[in-house]
C-alpha cells in the first residue's frame, strides 16, 4: 500500500475507533486529520490507487468519515456567522449607527425567512417514519455537544476555507469515494430500499439512476444538518469587511456543486434565499473586488441560476439586477459591458417567459422591470456625460423595452438625441433609433419628429452600410406585426440607420390611435396587432376622408408635425371632426421631411449616397401605404416638379415605383394609373419639355462656362445619371406592366427625342438615346416602338448620321433596324436604288470604308460579310460591284491627286439632303475631297472585306468547289505531299476494299467530304456497269474487259461534268456518314481543318449510307445543289473592267512617293496594300482572256501580253507562263488513263511552242533591259 493510502487507512480506523468507544454518533475530525483527507482527496484523480479499497469495510469508514466532516462544516459555518456579528460590533464606528440599525431590521426579516423555511422543512419531514425523524435529531443533538466538547483547538478562517474546499468536493461525481463505488458496483441506487428512496427525494432529484447513492446521501445529510440554512446566516449578516472574499468563494463553489443533486423543491426553499443573500453581499464588495476574476464567476454562476429551473414561474428579480447595475456603474468599459448584458439578459428573459404566462403576471413582471430601471435612471446613465460607444451598441434592448413599456418621456428624447450630435458616438446612437422609434409613444416620438426636422439639410450624413443595419435591427423588428411590418423589415436592409429613423417616425403616426381607450395597451407590445381589413371600393372617398380626418385628429392631440405619408386606415369616426390638416398639401414644403430633403436646395447639401437612401425610404413609406389618395397626390407632385424642371431625377425615379405600388390594391392597376396621368396631366408631354428644358440649359451652360441660372438638380447629378434616370422611366412606364399595348411613342415624340439627344446633345447623349432604342427594338416585351416610329428611324434618321463620326452603339442600332426591315420588307431589288433597304445597305458601306473608328469599321464590314453570305450568292454581283466601285473610285483619287498633295478629309456637315440623294455612280461626290490617307484608308478596309468576303466563300462552299477541282482534274486521291500531308484510309460499310486519300492538314473537312463522295460514286458507278454488261463481259477476254471498262467508265465521268448539277447528284438514298475514331463527322465540322480535328496519318474512316428521307439531309449545304459558277465571286471578279480596275489599283499604289531622308521613296502602307491586291488576284482563277491568249501564244499578241510598261501585268503573265510550263495547274490536265494521247502531245509540246513564237526571246530583252 503506497504511503497515502496507508495514512489515509489509518485514518479510517482511527475514525472506526473512536466511534465504538465515544457515544456520539459522528467522531470528531482534528485539524491534522482533514488535512490527510485533503491530500488524498486531492492526490487520488491522479492515481486511481484502490489500496484503501480492498477491505470493503473501509467503504462504510469513508462514508463515516464523511458524514463527520458535513457535521463539522455545519458547525463551522454556524460559528462562522457568531464570528462575523462579533467583528461588526468591534468595528462599528458611530458614523455607521444607521447602517447597523437597518442590518438588524435585515437580519431579523431574514431570520424570520428562515424560521418559515424551518417550518416548512418540519413540515416536510412529519410526512417521514418517526424512526428517521429521531436519528437526525439525535444526530444533530448528539453532533454539537461533540464537537463543542472535543476541539478546544481554534479553526482559523484558512481552516475553515479548506473545509469548504473539502465539502465542494464532496458535492462532486469524481469524489473518491464514489468512483471507487462505481469500480466495485457497491450502492447503487437501484439497491436502495423505498423507504430510503422516499427520504432521499425529500431534497434530490432521483431522475438519474447512475448517481452514486452516497453522493445523494451526503447531499440529503447536508441538507438535514441545516447546511443551506448556515449559509444564508453567514451571508445576512456578512459584508465586505467582515467575510473574505477566499471565504465567500469557497461557500459559494460548495453551493454551486450542491445545486446540481437538488429538486424543484429544495432549490425553491433552500437555495433561493440563499441566492438573495449572496447577490446582497456582492452588492457591497468594492469596485475593485468586483474586477476579481473568482468574483466575476460567482456573478455568472447566480445571474444563471435565476433561470433555473425553467418552469419557475415568473418573477421579478430585483437582487439580480442590483448586481448588474452595481458592475454597470463601475468605473472599468469591461465590466460596464457586463452589467448591460445582464440587464439585457433580464429583459431577454423576461420576454421569453411573456409566451407562457398569463396576461396579469406578463404585465405586472413588465411594470415591475421598467418601474426599476426607471428609478435607476438607466437612460441617465446611458447617454449622460459617462456614455461610451461600446454601451450604447449594447443598448437598443432596453431603449426598445422601456419604449413598449411607456417609460420613454420627451427629457429622455433630448438626452439621446443629444447624444446623437456628438462626433464620437453619433453614428451608434443612430443605429439604435429605428428600432427605438417604432416603439415609441406618440408623445416622445412627435417630440424627436420635431428635433428631427429642425436639422439642417447638410447636418443629414451617411450612416451605415446596408448589412450593417440589417444586423443592428434584426432582433427589434421581431415584435412587429402588422402587414407594413414585412415591408419594413426588408426595408431594414437597404436604408441606413438616419434614413430608417425618418420612416419609423413617420409610421409611428400610424398606430397613435392604438393607443387611446384599449384595456389592452399595456399588452401590446406583446401580441400581434390586428388591424381592420381595408375597404378598397374605388367609390368610397367620403370614408377615406373620414378616415384621414380621425387621424389628423388625433395627431393634433399630441402635438405632432402634420404629416400625410403612411397614414393606417381605420374605421370611420361617426362624428369626424374638422380636418386641420390639408392632405392636399402632402408635397408642399415643410410637410413632409424624406420630400423636403430630395428637392433642389436641400438635396445639394446630403452626400449622393444618402441622398439615394433617403429616397429609397420615402419610396418605401409610400409604396408600402394602404392609402392610394396618399400615392396619388405624390405623382401629382412628381409631375408638377417635371413641369417646373424641379427635382426632375428624384421625381422620374419615384414615378414608376408609385405606379407599380398599385398593382397590390383591389380594382386599380398600374395601367390605369398610368393612362389617367397621360390623359389628365399629360405626363409625355411635361416629359418631353423638360428634356428639352433640360438640353438646351446645358448646351447654354457648356457654351458660357457658367452655372446655370435656375437652380436645378442637375448640380447634383451627373450629365448621363440626368439622361440614364429619363431614358429609365421611359422603359418603365412602356413595359408590359407599365401600359398597355396600344399605349407608344408618336413619331413627333421619338422625332423630339432624336433631336434633344442626337441632333443637339453630345456623342454621349446620342450614345444613351442608341443604347435605350436598341434595346427597345430586340426586347419583344417592350411596346414603346412602333411600325411607323420603327419605319421613320429606319428610313428618315438613320441614314443622316454621318459614316465618319458614327458610334458603335449606332451602328449596333442600325444593324437590328436592318434586320427587322429585312424581315418586314424583305431585301429588295439591290438595283432599285430608291428601296429602303438598298438606302441602308449603301449607308453601311460608307460606314464600313469610312468611320473614324476602327471597331465602328470592323464591326460594319463583319455585317456586310455576313449578309451577303448568308443570300445563298444572290447578291454577289451587287457586292463585288459595290466593292470594286470604291476601290476604283479610291484608286482614281490616287491617280488624279495633286503633285503638293491638296485635299481634305470629308467633311461632316454635308447637308442632310445631299446626303439622301447621293447615288453610287457619283463617285466625285465620295472621294474627290478626301485626303490620300483617307483614300488610303478606304482602300485598306475594302481589301479587307473583299479579301474576308473570298476567305468565307471559300469556306463555306469548300465542298463544291473541291468537287469541281476532282470532276477537272479526274483524280479523286489527291495529290498532297510533303510535310503537313496527312494519309486518309476509307473503309466501306460492309464488305469492299479499301481506299486511300492523300490530304492536307490545312485541308477541311469539307474536302474530306468531296473526296468521299467522288469515290462512293466511283464505286458504286462501277458496280453499276458491271450489272448492266454481265452477259457480254463473260464472252470478253480479260484484256477486252479492262479495255471495255475504261471506255464506259470515261463516258460515264464524261456525262457527269456535262452539267454542273450532275456533278453533286448522289448514287445512293441517304447522305453518308463519316466516322472516325468513335466521332461522326457530321456537317457542323465542314469548316473545320484536320489538323483541328486531330487528324493523324493512316488514321481510318469508316463511310456508310445514312438512314432517313431525302428530305432529312436535303438541307445540308454539302448535299444542295451547287450554285450557279456565274454567282461566284471568284468568277465575277475576272469580268475585264474588274480585272483592270485591280491593276489599276496596284499601279496607283505602287507610285505613290513618301518623303524620305534625300529624295521621295515608295510609300510603305501603299506597297502592304498592294501586296493584299496581288493576294486577291491569286484567290481568284486564272483570267481566262489571258489564258487562252497564252495558251495559243502568237507573235504579235506576245509583246502585248508581256508589256514590261506596267509591271503588274507582267508579274501576272509570268504566273501563267510558270503555270502552263509547269503543267500544274488547274487548267492544265494531269496525264492519266483517261487523258487522250493527243492532248498530251500537246500539252508537252506547249513550251517548245511559246519558244518558237519568240516568247522566251522577248523575256530575255526585258530581263537585259532592266
Amino acid at each position: 500500500m503506497c504511503d497515502v493510502c496507508s495514512e489515509f487507512s489509518q485514518l479510517l480506523v482511527n475514525c472506526e475507533t473512536r466511534l465504538t468507544d465515544d457515544v456520539s454518533q459522528y467522531p470528531t475530525i482534528s485539524q491534522s486529520e482533514l488535512e490527510t483527507v485533503l491530500n488524498y482527496i486531492l492526490s487520488w484523480p491522479q492515481r486511481q490507487c484502490m489500496c484503501c479499497y480492498r477491505d470493503v469495510k473501509n467503504f462504510e469508514r469513508f462514508y463515516l468519515v464523511v458524514q463527520s466532516i458535513l457535521c463539522l462544516s455545519v458547525c463551522q459555518l454556524k460559528q462562522l456567522k457568531d464570528d462575523i456579528l462579533e467583528s461588526a460590533k468591534t468595528q462599528a464606528l458611530p458614523e455607521n449607527q444607521d447602517t447597523q440599525k437597518e442590518d438588524v431590521a435585515n437580519t431579523s426579516k431574514n431570520e424570520d425567512e428562515k424560521s418559515e423555511n424551518k417550518e416548512d422543512r418540519e413540515e416536510t419531514e412529519s410526512t417521514k417514519p418517526p424512526e428517521e425523524d429521531k436519528t437526525v435529531d439525535d444526530e444533530t443533538v448528539s453532533n454539537k455537544p461533540e464537537t463543542s466538547n472535543s476541539s478546544p483547538e481554534s479553526w482559523s478562517l484558512q481552516q475553515k476555507e479548506k473545509l469548504m474546499h473539502i465539502v465542494s468536493k464532496i458535492f462532486l461525481l469524481n469524489f473518491p469515494l464514489y468512483l471507487a463505488c462505481k469500480h466495485t458496483a457497491l450502492s447503487r441506487l437501484d439497491d436502495l430500499s423505498a423507504q430510503e428512496i422516499s427520504n432521499l427525494s425529500s431534497y434530490c432529484d432521483l431522475h438519474d439512476t447512475e448517481i452514486p447513492a452516497y453522493l445523494l446521501r451526503n447531499v440529503s445529510l447536508f441538507c438535514k444538518l441545516g447546511g443551506v440554512c448556515a449559509m444564508t446566516s453567514v451571508f445576512e449578516c456578512a459584508i465586505s469587511t467582515t467575510l473574505p472574499l477566499s471565504m465567500a468563494h469557497a461557500i459559494v463553489a460548495a453551493v454551486g456543486n450542491l445545486k446540481l443533486w437538488l429538486n424543484f423543491r429544495a432549490v425553491a426553499q433552500l437555495f433561493m434565499p440563499l441566492r438573495s443573500k449572496i447577490l446582497k453581499y456582492m452588492c457591497s464588495l468594492e469596485d475593485k473586488d468586483l474586477r476579481v476574476p473568482a468574483v466575476k464567476s460567482m456573478a455568472d454562476f447566480m445571474w444563471g441560476a435565476a433561470k433555473e429551473p425553467l418552469d419557475a414561474p415568473l418573477a421579478f428579480d430585483e437582487d439580480g439586477l442590483a448586481l448588474a447595475f452595481k458592475y454597470f456603474n463601475s468605473s472599468t468599459l469591461t465590466m460596464r459591458l457586463a452589467g448591460v448584458a445582464q440587464i439585457n439578459a433580464h429583459i431577454a428573459a423576461h420576454n421569453e417567459l411573456c409566451a407562457g404566462e398569463t396576461a396579469a403576471d406578463v404585465e405586472i413582471a413588465g411594470q415591475q422591470l421598467a418601474a426599476w430601471l426607471t428609478f435607476n435612471n438607466i437612460i441617465e446613465h446611458l447617454f449622460g456625460p459617462n456614455l461610451h460607444v461600446e454601451v450604447i451598441k449594447q443598448s437598443h434592448m432596453i431603449l426598445k423595452f422601456l419604449a413598449v413599456e411607456g417609460r420613454v418621456t420627451p427629457e429622455h428624447v433630448e438626452l439621446v438625441w443629444a447624444a446623437a450630435q456628438l462626433k464620437h458616438c453619433g453614428r451608434q446612437v443612430y443605429d439604435l433609433l429605428p428600432g427605438f422609434i417604432r416603439a415609441l409613444a406618440p408623445k416622445p416620438c412627435t417630440h424627436l419628429y420635431s428635433l428631427l426636422c429642425s436639422l439642417p439639410p447638410k447636418e443629414h450624413t451617411e450612416q451605415l452600410k446596408p448589412a450593417e443595419l440589417a444586423e443592428s435591427v434584426s432582433e427589434v423588428e421581431e415584435e412587429s406585426s402588422g402587414s407594413d411590418t414585412a415591408h419594413c423589415q426588408l426595408l431594414c436592409e437597404n436604408v441606413d440607420a438616419r434614413r430608417l429613423m425618418e420612416l419609423r417616425l413617420m409610421e409611428s403616426y400610424k398606430r397613435r390611435d392604438e393607443e387611446e381607450g384599449s384595456a389592452s395597451s399595456a399588452l401590446s407590445a406583446h401580441s400581434h396587432r390586428h388591424l381592420p381589413d381595408l375597404d378598397e371600393d374605388d367609390s368610397a372617398c367620403e370614408e377615406e376622408l373620414a378616415r384621414l380626418a380621425a387621424q389628423a385628429q388625433c395627431l393634433t392631440e399630441y402635438g405632432a408635425v402634420g404629416v400625410g405619408v403612411g397614414l393606417e386606415a381605420r374605421p370611420p369616426s361617426p362624428a369626424p371632426a374638422p380636418l386641420p390638416f390639408n392632405v392636399d398639401d402632402v408635397c408642399r414644403p415643410g410637410n413632409t421631411l424624406l420630400w423636403d430633403l430630395l428637392q433642389d436646395g436641400a438635396i445639394e447639401q446630403l452626400g449622393e449616397g444618402l441622398a439615394l437612401e433617403a429616397e429609397k425610404a420615402l419610396c418605401a413609406l409610400l409604396c408600402f401605404s394602404t392609402d392610394k389618395f396618399i400615392r396619388i397626390k405624390f405623382i401629382e407632385g412628381c409631375l408638377d416638379n417635371l413641369a417646373n424642371h424641379r427635382s426632375v431625377a428624384v421625381s422620374l425615379r419615384l414615378l414608376p415605383k408609385l405606379f407599380s405600388s398599385f398593382q397590390q390594391l383591389r380594382g386599380m392597376d398600374m395601367h390605369q394609373v398610368v393612362m389617367w396621368a397621360e390623359r389628365e396631366r399629360g405626363m409625355m408631354r411635361l416629359f418631353l419639355e423638360d428634356l428639352r428644358y433640360y438640353v438646351q440649359n446645358r448646351a447654354a451652360n457648356v457654351s458660357s462656362q457658367s452655372t446655370p441660372v435656375g437652380t436645378t438638380d442637375a448640380q447634383h447629378y451627373a450629365h448621363i445619371t440626368e439622361l440614364t434616370v429619363r431614358l429609365h422611366f421611359l422603359t418603365a412606364i412602356f413595359s408590359p406592366v407599365g401600359s398597355p399595348h396600344h399605349f407608344r411613342l408618336t413619331v413627333e415624340q421619338v422625332e423630339e427625342l432624336w433631336q434633344c439627344l442626337v441632333a443637339r446633345g453630345s456623342n454621349e447623349c446620342a450614345d444613351c438615346l442608341y443604347s435605350w432604342l436598341l434595346s427597345h427594338t430586340k426586347s419583344p416585351d417592350q411596346h414603346a416602338l412602333g411600325l411607323d416610329a420603327l419605319r421613320f428611324l429606319y428610313v428618315e434618321k438613320m441614314p443622316t448620321l454621318d459614316p465618319e463620326t458614327i458610334s458603335i452603339m449606332g451602328l449596333s442600332l442600325y444593324q437590328q433596324l436592318c434586320n427587322l426591315a429585312r424581315m418586314a420588307l424583305g431585301a429588295g431589288d439591290s438595283r432599285d436604288a430608291a428601296h429602303p433597304h438598298t438606302l441602308a445597305m449603301d449607308h453601311l458601306w460608307k460606314i464600313a470604308l469610312r468611320a473614324n473608328s476602327t471597331d465602328v469599321s470592323m464591326g460594319a464590314i463583319q455585317y456586310l460579310n455576313s449578309y451577303y453570305m448568308g443570300q445563298q450568292l444572290q447578291q454577289e454581283d451587287d457586292f463585288v460591284s459595290k466593292c470594286m466601285f470604291h476601290l476604283s473610285s479610291a484608286a482614281e483619287r490616287l491617280i488624279s491627286k495633286d503633285d503638293d498633295g491638296q485635299g481634305t478629309s470629308s467633311s461632316p456637315n454635308v447637308p442632310v439632303e445631299e446626303k439622301e440623294t447621293e447615288k453610287t455612280v457619283d463617285k466625285l461626290n465620295i472621294y474627290e475631297h478626301m485626303t490620300e490617307e483617307a483614300a488610303l484608308q478606304c482602300i485598306q478596309r475594302a481589301l479587307l472585306l473583299l479579301k474576308t468576303h473570298l476567305d468565307t466563300f471559300k469556306r463555306r462552299y469548300a465542298y463544291h468547289l473541291r468537287r469541281w477541282a476532282l470532276a477537272e482534274s479526274g483524280a479523286w486521291e489527291g495529290s498532297a505531299s510533303g510535310a503537313g500531308s496527312v494519309r486518309v484510309t476509307l473503309q466501306p460499310a460492309g464488305a469492299g476494299p479499301r481506299a486511300s486519300l492523300a490530304l492536307h492538314q490545312s485541308d477541311l473537312v469539307a474536302h474530306l467530304r468531296a473526296h468521299v463522295h467522288v469515290w462512293w460514286e466511283r464505286q458504286a458507278a462501277a458496280g453499276d456497269m458491271l450489272l448492266t454488261a454481265s452477259e457480254d463481259v463473260q464472252s470478253l477476254h480479260q484484256s477486252d474487259l479492262v479495255a471495255h471498262l475504261q471506255a464506259h467508265g470515261q463516258d460515264w465521268w464524261e456525262r457527269q461534268i456535262q452539267g454542273e448539277e450532275g456533278v453533286t447528284a448522289l448514287s445512293t438514298d441517304g447522305p453518308l456518314r463519316m466516322i472516325t475514331q468513335g466521332q461522326e463527322l457530321t456537317i457542323d465540322y465542314d469548316e473545320r481543318t484536320l489538323y483541328d480535328m486531330g487528324f493523324k496519318d493512316n488514321q481510318l474512316v469508316f463511310v456508310s449510307v445514312g438512314v432517313g428521307s431525302r428530305g432529312a439531309w436535303a438541307e445540308w449545304p454539302s448535299a444542295q445543289p451547287a450554285p450557279a459558277r456565274a454567282r461566284l465571286p471568284t468568277h465575277l471578279l475576272l469580268d475585264p473592267t474588274y480585272f483592270h480596275h485591280l491593276f489599276t489599283l496596284m499601279q496607283a499604289l505602287g507610285q505613290m512617293k513618301e518623303p524620305g531622308t534625300g529624295e521621295p521613296v515608295a510609300h510603305t502602307k501603299a506597297q502592304l496594300l498592294s501586296r493584299r491586291v496581288w493576294d486577291i488576284l491569286q484567290a481568284v482563277p486564272l483570267n481566262p482572256t489571258l489564258l487562252e491568249a497564252f495558251q495559243n501564244p502568237s507573235e504579235n499578241k506576245l509583246p502585248e501580253l508581256l508589256d514590261p510598261t506596267s509591271p503588274q501585268k507582267l508579274m501576272y503573265s509570268l504566273h501563267i507562263i510558270d503555270k502552263l510550263s509547269s503543267n500544274n495547274g488547274p487548267n492544265a490536265k494531269e496525264s492519266g488513263t483517261l487523258e487522250k494521247p493527243e492532248e498530251k502531245v500537246a500539252d508537252e509540246n506547249w513550251n517548245e511552242l511559246l519558244i518558237k513564237k519568240g516568247g522566251l526571246r522577248l523575256l530575255y530583252d526585258i530581263m537585259m533591259s532592266g
